[in-house]
């Protein structure tokens, strides 16, 4: 298929005069102009586009060249969004597929991509640098993502069999590129905040409110169950008046359960903070390529002691020892994750989340350094042994 550059006319609008019109059409570059009177546009075609390629399954194709249903995601849109999950940030971005959260400091999100097909798991297969997973998506650094495809149609069963039954999501990490030592660092920080609070009665409101209704109901209103105390009556014509409201010190006989006025809603939330850190080496020749990174991405809800934390770190790299022929290489990913949820029944049960916190804080962080420590560790004596195979095959070679 060939495409030409095509010439569009306008149909009359009424815009103001400072207005800007955005011209575009799939397989061409899109076109600003300014508004004005009998505006012709002409629109070249995006070859590049076109030529893009396409992981499918285990090859790889031109776009121009697919005929499936297959969607391809811009991983630079995605790194604008401080997200925890990739899965998370798709939303919007790839037509018919579903994804909702449920808002946890995690980022845990549903995807849902060919519907509910069953009463089991409706989850898609994910396909991480040609490995296959059902794990959350969570997990992985998405500043470590060089490429995202969907794949929505029947046709990804023929490659991966029944498990591609609710679509398959094909997730590819980078890799060093010809040239120079590339260094990248980055750091973002967010805020997380309710947009609209709950606009709840006081005490008092409460009491009046309570008041009034069994007023309006012809029963006495000092029968209720919560200790209000009412000083009310009638005025000269008939109509009940409410003088002042009064309430024990404690609202059980054992006087365990003082009275107060609190706003619940106000010492269980706060202005929840994302931090995201990334720190990426990476190089590569002809004959070699190699990547490395290290993550840290921490994100305390909005809902008081909730929050999650993730180190990661990976390394990538391939060696071509015979040219074409043979070539060593790994993917190799570790991360450590840690998640404290808001507490069922909330927010009766964030008085003991709260006590508990304020408990193991201190134990929490010292574990946190530790785990931090014997993962450098660990990585470190990876790529050691790594780099000793390498030497012994070019030393075997020669």
């Amino acid at each position: 298929m060939v495409l030409s550059p095509i010439l569009m006319v306008i149909s009359p609008l009424r815009l103001h005069k400072s207005a800007t019109l955005v011209v575009s059409y799939v397989g061409y570059k899109s076109v600003e102009v300014k508004a004005g009177v009998g505006i012709k546009v002409q629109l070249q075609t995006n070859a590049s586009e076109l030529n893009e390629v396409v992981v499918t399954g285990y090859t790889t194709q031109r776009k121009a060249d697919l005929t499936g249903a297959v969607s391809v995601v811009s991983v630079d849109e995605l790194a604008k969004q401080n997200e925890n999950n990739p899965m998370k940030a798709l939303q919007g971005r790839v037509p018919g597929m579903n994804i909702s959260a449920d808002g946890s400091p995690s980022g845990s999100a549903t995807v849902r991509i060919r519907g509910i097909g069953t009463l089991n798991n409706n989850d898609p297969l994910y396909i991480i640098d040609g490995v296959p997973t059902k794990a959350g998506m969570h997990e992985l650094n998405g500043s470590d993502i060089e490429s995202i495809q969907v794949l929505k149609d029947a046709s990804s069963a023929s490659i991966y069999g029944s498990r591609a039954a609710n679509g398959v999501i094909i997730i590819t990490t980078k890799k060093g590129k010809e040239g120079r030592v590339n260094v990248d660092l980055d750091a973002s920080i967010a805020a997380s905040m309710y947009a609209h609070k709950m606009k709840v009665l006081n005490a008092k409101q409460y009491g009046q409110v309570m008041w009034q209704a069994y007023v309006n109901d012809g029963m006495d209103p000092n029968t209720n169950g919560l200790g209000y105390r009412y000083d009310w009556g009638y005025n000269a014509q008939g109509n009940p008046v409410l003088n002042s409201i009064s309430m024990r010190k404690y609202l059980d006989g054992a006087g365990t359960t003082p009275a107060a006025d609190t706003d619940w809603f106000d010492k269980t939330t706060r202005t929840g903070v994302v931090q995201n850190y990334n720190v990426a080496v990476s190089s590569g020749s002809d004959r070699h390529s190699s990547y490395f990174s290290l993550g840290y991405y921490k994100n305390l809800g909005i809902i008081k002691t909730s929050d999650f934390d993730r180190y990661s770190a990976r390394m990538n790299t391939e060696y071509k020892l015979i040219k074409d022929v043979l070539t060593v290489g790994e993917h190799f990913t570790l991360s450590r994750t840690s998640e404290v949820q808001a507490p069922g029944g909330f927010p009766l049960r964030m008085f003991y989340s709260l006590i508990l916190h304020s408990l193991f804080i201190q134990r929490a962080e010292l574990m946190r350094v530790l785990s931090v420590v014997i993962l450098i560790v660990r990585i470190l004596l990876h790529v050691c042994i790594v780099t000793v195979i390498i030497v012994i095959f070019i030393g075997v070679l020669r």
